[in-house]
C-alpha cells in the first residue's frame, strides 16, 4: 500500500521550517520577488519617514533626481541613512539582540584605538626616541606595571587605565611616565618582530615599495638567487587563503587609521589617488597608474559608518556598488591592494620568465622537486640574469633566482618558493 503526500502542503512545511519569520508582515519567499523588495522598500521608507521626517524627504528628492546630487551629498545622505537601516533590517529579520551585542563589543574596543592615537603615537613615540626604546625591557616594564596597578598587563585595560590617568595628569605623572617607556617599548618590539601582535603597539611604518617582500642576495651551487625569511613564509594548503582575515579588533583598527577623505568630496582608496595640482591619477614607485577599487566601492563611507557601530549598514553601502560582496568577499581588495601599491617587487633585467612560477612543483611535491624546474635553454631568457617576487601573498608561489646559459648548452636554476628548501638544485635542459 503506497503511502499519498500533499505536495503542496509538504513544500508549505518546508518553508515554514528553513524560512524565518519576517517583520513588517513580509514572508521569506518575497525576498525572491521584484513585487516583495518593492514591500521591503515602501516598509523602509515609512519607518524612516516616522523616525525622520526631513531625512525622508531628501531621500526622496535624491531618488527623484539621482543626477543632482554630488559625490559627496550621496556619501552624506547614505552615512545619514545607516543608523535607520540598520534600525529597519535588525527588525525585519527580528535579530536586535544580536545588532546590540554586536555594537556592545564594538564599544568595548574603543579604548584601544583612542589610547593608541592620543597617548602612543601622539605622546609615547614622541618622548621616548626608537634609540631609547631599544635599550627598554619591556617584560620588566611589564612587571614593573603590574606590581604598580595590581593587574597583570593586558592591551585593554592598560588603554582604560592611561586614559584614566590622562584625565586627571597631575596626579598620575609618574604613572604616566612609566607607561610611556612600557609603549615605546612595545612598538619597538613589534618593529622588529616576524610576528606583529596586538593592537594598541602595532603603528603604522615606512615601507619601501621596491622591497615589500623581504629577501636577501644567496649563493646556490654558484647560481645568484634570492632567499625569503622562513618564519614569514606562508604555506597555501588547496584553494585556502594564506591570510586567515583579522577579528574585529583588527578590523576596527584599519577603520580607526582611514581619514575618510570623502568629507573632502573624494575617496581616493575607491577613485583612485590624483594630483592635487593636476587632478590626474598619478602612478605608484613601480609606474602603475593608482587608479583605487574596480568597482568604486564607497570604502570611505563604509568606514565611517561602521565606525558609528552601524555593521548592517556599512555592508550595505558596500553592496550599493558591489551587490556580489558575498561573493568577492575581501579578495578584491587584496588583489586591488596588490595592483595599486606594489604588483610586483621585481628586479628585472629580462622579461619576466614564462616558466615563472606557474611550472614550479606545488608545496605538495617533495623537497627536491620543490627546489628544481628546467626549461629549453633556447627560450628568449636563457642567458639572462633576473630576481623577482610576487607581490601577493596569494600568488601560487613566490620564486626567485637566477638562470644562466653556456657553450655546452646547459642551464642551472635556482628557485626559493614558499617553503624553505635546504639546496638549489640543477637540472639539465635538452
Amino acid at each position: 500500500m503506497g503511502v499519498s503526500f500533499d505536495r503542496e502542503a509538504l513544500e508549505q512545511m518546508s518553508v515554514d521550517m528553513t524560512h524565518p519569520a519576517l517583520g513588517h508582515g513580509i514572508s521569506f519567499p518575497e525576498l525572491y520577488q521584484r513585487s516583495g523588495l518593492e514591500r521591503v522598500d515602501q516598509a523602509f521608507l515609512g519607518a524612516l519617514k516616522a523616525a525622520d521626517a526631513a531625512l525622508a524627504t531628501r531621500l526622496a528628492a535624491a531618488r527623484a533626481r539621482p543626477d543632482s546630487l554630488s559625490a559627496k551629498d550621496e556619501a552624506d545622505l547614505l552615512v545619514a541613512l545607516s543608523p535607520h537601516l540598520d534600525d529597519f533590517l535588525a527588525e525585519l529579520f527580528a535579530i536586535r539582540s544580536a545588532v546590540a551585542e554586536l555594537r556592545q563589543r564594538q564599544d568595548a574596543l574603543a579604548p584601544l584605538y583612542q589610547a593608541k592615537r592620543l597617548f602612543v603615537q601622539r605622546r609615547a613615540l614622541k618622548e621616548i626616541k626608537p634609540d631609547e626604546a631599544a635599550g627598554l625591557d619591556a617584560e620588566s616594564l611589564e612587571m614593573e606595571y603590574a606590581l604598580k596597578t595590581g593587574e597583570k598587563f593586558e592591551e585593554l585595560a592598560f588603554a582604560r587605565r592611561v586614559l584614566a590617568w590622562l584625565d586627571d595628569e597631575a596626579g598620575h605623572a609618574e604613572e604616566l611616565k612609566l607607561a610611556a617607556r612600557l609603549a615605546a617599548a612595545r612598538v619597538h618590539g613589534n618593529e622588529h618582530s616576524h610576528h606583529r601582535s596586538g593592537i594598541l603597539f602595532k603603528v603604522p611604518r615606512k615601507h619601501d615599495p621596491l622591497a615589500e617582500v623581504a629577501a636577501s642576495d644567496v649563493d646556490h651551487c654558484g647560481v645568484a638567487a634570492l632567499e625569503f625569511e622562513a618564519a614569514k613564509l606562508r604555506r597555501r594548503e588547496g584553494f585556502n587563503l594564506t591570510d586567515a582575515g583579522t577579528d574585529l579588533a583588527g578590523a576596527l583598527d584599519e577603520i580607526n587609521y582611514c581619514i575618510l577623505c570623502h568629507h573632502q568630496g573624494r575617496d581616493s582608496c575607491s577613485k583612485g589617488m590624483k594630483d592635487k595640482k593636476t587632478g590626474d591619477l598619478v602612478k605608484n614607485a613601480v609606474g602603475v597608474t593608482m587608479e583605487g577599487c574596480p568597482l568604486e566601492e564607497k570604502i570611505s563611507e563604509m568606514h565611517e559608518v561602521k565606525a558609528a557601530g552601524h555593521a548592517l549598514a556599512a555592508l550595505a553601502v558596500i553592496v550599493v556598488d558591489n551587490p556580489m560582496a558575498a561573493g568577492t568577499g575581501h579578495r578584491i581588495c587584496n588583489d586591488w591592494t596588490g595592483t595599486m601599491w606594489s604588483p610586483s617587487t621585481a628586479s628585472r633585467s629580462s622579461p619576466w620568465p614564462p616558466s615563472c612560477p606557474e611550472s614550479i612543483p606545488t608545496a605538495s611535491a617533495s623537497p627536491s622537486a620543490r627546489c628544481a624546474t628546467s626549461a629549453p635553454c633556447g627560450s628568449p631568457w636563457a642567458s639572462a640574469s633576473w630576481a623577482g617576487s610576487a607581490a601577493s601573498p596569494n600568488t601560487a608561489s613566490r620564486c626567485a633566482g637566477t638562470r644562466t646559459s653556456s657553450t655546452s648548452s646547459a642551464c642551472s636554476w635556482s628557485a626559493v618558493r614558499n617553503s624553505p628548501c635546504s639546496a638549489a638544485c640543477a637540472s639539465a635542459a635538452i
